[in-house]
């Protein structure tokens, strides 16, 4: 029997629940482990085969050599130099929803500004036109019910990615007759060592980043305004020092991440750091805990935007499935917040607020706030 249920574990009915960051990190390099959802996905008679096939193309399923060269490929067209050409675009959109808000004093946040940020940034930065941002709300929604609705959700979820895939396989090829300075041309220039993209990949590759980058920016950027109304003094500082912005997102990060756990499987009997895991173990790693490991975060229930928190929170995850758009992530982030910082003051709730099911991505669904311009 393995040796569980330490100050290291727990148990929570067929999962190890892993609690320190060592040990976390060690399951997320190591290939044995891979993707819990995936594996359940596989294992389901009762799943559209043509479903899972399409799965195992997705960025955070695959494994192995193929996955490596591909995300290195990607990350050229993904690093910090090429994602902040688009920074400027961040501010534009961000501005304007804040203008619609600024005359009333008031909001409701989610549904009047933060709910329409994501979408039209990862669209412009794509380099998909403003006319079709209505297909892709439409297409996100149905595309990620599979991973907490079960089977029943898999005919609308195909439905989903075959959209997707018809729709960028046109982008795509009017993207190699006219190159741009979007991240889909940087997908198709992308060149390493003499290797390329192929268009299916670029296809794959392109859409792994459209919808998971909604819901999550989208309910971070929530719980990062509910956490400022809950800490002005520090409201007032991000506002006075906007260099603190990277450090601010860092530490929302930590605080509050949007996924507090990572599930991953056993593929075979595995050792991590004394822990014997046998073959089929479900993992399930405590993120939100680990965040708030005092051996790494003193005082670490405190929020505090100048904590330097980015080299060891998880909340990307690690290892060779680190989120592939963490650095667009972070410049939506900070250029949101900068911008709000800079335009609304004395940010306070006005009534109360409505949170996400316990499935799914954490943060704020409805939250009314008053404010003050600056």
């Amino acid at each position: 029997m393995p040796d569980w249920g330490d100050e290291r574990t727990m148990q929570a009915g067929d999962a190890l629940v892993l609690l320190r960051h060592d040990d976390c990190m060690a399951v997320l390099r190591d290939p044995r482990f891979t993707q819990w959802n995936m594996a359940q996905v596989e294992r389901n008679p009762d799943i559209d085969p043509r479903f899972v096939a399409r799965r195992r193309q997705a960025f955070l399923s695959m494994e192995g050599a193929d996955h490596q060269r591909l995300r290195r490929l990607a990350m050229v067209a993904l690093s910090p130099t090429e994602i902040s050409r688009h920074r400027e675009r961040m501010r534009a959109i961000m501005n304007r929803l804040i203008d619609r808000v600024l005359p009333a004093g008031r909001m409701e946040a989610v549904g009047e500004v933060i709910h329409h940020y994501p979408l039209p940034v990862i669209c412009g930065v794509l380099g998909v036109p403003d006319k079709d941002i209505p297909f892709f709300a439409a297409t996100a929604t149905d595309w990620v019910k599979w991973m907490w609705g079960g089977p029943s959700a898999v005919p609308a979820a195909l439905a989903a990615h075959d959209a997707m895939d018809a729709y960028m396989t046109d982008l795509i090829a009017r993207r190699e007759q006219d190159l741009g300075d979007d991240v889909i041309s940087g997908l198709i220039r992308a060149e390493l060592e003499g290797e390329r993209l192929t268009r299916d990949e670029v296809i794959h590759t392109a859409a792994s980043l459209i919808v998971p980058g909604l819901d999550t920016t989208f309910s971070t950027l929530g719980s990062a305004l509910y956490l400022f109304t809950q800490h002005p003094d520090q409201w007032e500082r991000l506002a006075a020092d906007p260099s603190l912005l990277p450090g601010a997102v860092e530490e929302i990060l930590r605080f509050a991440p949007v996924g507090p756990t990572l599930e991953r499987i056993a593929t075979d009997d595995a050792v991590i750091n004394g822990l014997t895991l046998p073959k089929d173990t479900h993992v399930v790693l405590a993120l939100a805990t680990v965040n708030r490991d005092a051996n790494l975060f003193p005082d670490p229930h405190r929020f505090d935007i100048q904590r330097n928190a980015q080299r060891l929170h998880m909340t990307f995850g690690g290892g060779r499935h680190t989120c592939l758009g963490l650095h667009m992530a972070r410049a939506e982030l900070q250029e949101a917040l900068g911008c709000l910082s800079q335009r609304l003051a004395r940010i306070e709730l006005d009534g109360e607020v409505a949170w996400s099911a316990p499935l799914g991505f954490q943060g704020p669904r409805m939250m009314p706030v008053r404010f003050a311009a600056r």
